[in-house]
This record gives structure tokens, sequence and C-alpha cells, in this order.
């Protein structure tokens, strides 16, 4: 961990709670969007956006449709949902702000209720795979396997930060390894 002046070092967070209509991409977006900008002139340089916030959280058969695809992200592909990316990663470099957002992660036939942390240069340098599913999530998604840290640079220092998602929290084996590993931030989008 770098900081200039360890007294200093204050991590202003925005936990974004917002109604999502289901599948209403665009709309949702620019809901979060305009919730996010609001927190950013608020002086944030952390904003969270809450659990499958995009596609809201339906979880059901057209789940598929929407979810994110980054094979298909790397290779340069543009799906709608890939543009709900491509816009918090604009954002993110406009605002000098790291976000975590949670969508629909899509690889080959899986799908995953996903958390991404976006850098300040609208790169995604951190994700997470819920574990620990509930419910009906349990027939639809599939369970992430690992938990891990992230270092985030926030200019004048930095913080090591782990992920977990809703649900997650009720398990203290996840907090416990996130700890084990040095994270001295812990976030929890939810739905």
């Amino acid at each position: 961990m770098k900081t200039k002046n360890p007294a200093k070092r204050i991590l202003k967070t925005a936990v974004i709670q917002m109604q999502s209509k289901p599948y209403a991409l665009n709309e949702n977006l620019q809901l979060a969007l305009n919730l996010a900008k609001e927190a950013h002139n608020k002086g944030a340089n952390l904003i969270v956006l809450p659990e499958l916030f995009d596609s809201g959280y339906c979880v059901n058969d057209k789940d598929a449709e929407f979810g994110i695809d980054l094979k298909a992200i790397e290779h340069g592909e543009e799906t709608l949902k890939n543009e709900t990316l491509r816009a918090l990663s604009d954002f993110a470099k406009s605002s000098n702000t790291h976000i975590v957002a949670c969508s629909i992660e899509k690889t080959d036939k899986k799908l995953y209720d996903s958390a991404y942390i976006i850098s300040p240069k609208g790169k995604i340098v951190g994700k997470h795979r819920k574990i620990y599913l509930w419910g009906d999530e349990k027939s639809r998604f599939k369970r992430g396997k690992k938990y891990e840290v992230f270092t985030l640079d926030f200019g004048d220092f930095s913080a090591k930060v782990g992920l977990q998602i809703c649900y997650e929290i009720g398990f203290g084996v996840g907090t416990n390894l996130l700890a084990l590993q040095g994270a001295e931030v812990l976030i929890y989008p939810s739905a």
C-alpha cells in the first residue's frame, strides 16, 4: 500500500440503490449513470452499483440473453450488454473514479452473477463470480470458485479490496479468506 500521508487516507464511497426495471438495459444504465454522476459530484472516488443493476434482479430464463461475454469484448464484438460495460468504462475514465458493477457474465454456456471493478483508466481490474448462490440463483447461475484481493490506486494512496455479492455476506469463510489475503476494504453489492 502506498500513501503520501497515512492520516489522509480517505476513501469516499457511494453505494447506489436504484429500482431497476426488468431487462430495460438502456433505461437502467441511464439511471445508474445519472446516480453515479451525482455521487461523483459529491466527491465519491469509488461508486458501487447494485447486484444485476442493468438487467434487474429477475433470475429467469431470459438471463442468458443479457449476459456479458468477456471473450466477445476482447475480440471487439459489440452487443447491447457490452455497450453497458463500455458506457461505465467511459464514465470511470471521464470522472477518474472506480466503479463496481454487477452483471450477468456469460462464458460458453454458463452464466455467472459477477461483480466487476472498473478502474479510472476504464479497464476491468477485478472480477468476482458469486460463490454462495441464493434460492433460484442456484438453477440459473454457476458458482464462482475463488476469492481474490485487488489493489486499487486512488492517487494519493492505494487500497486492497475484496468483493463478494449480496447473500455471501452471511458466510464468514469469504471474509476470512479475503482478510488473510490482506483485504482492507470489502465490497458487497446487493440487489
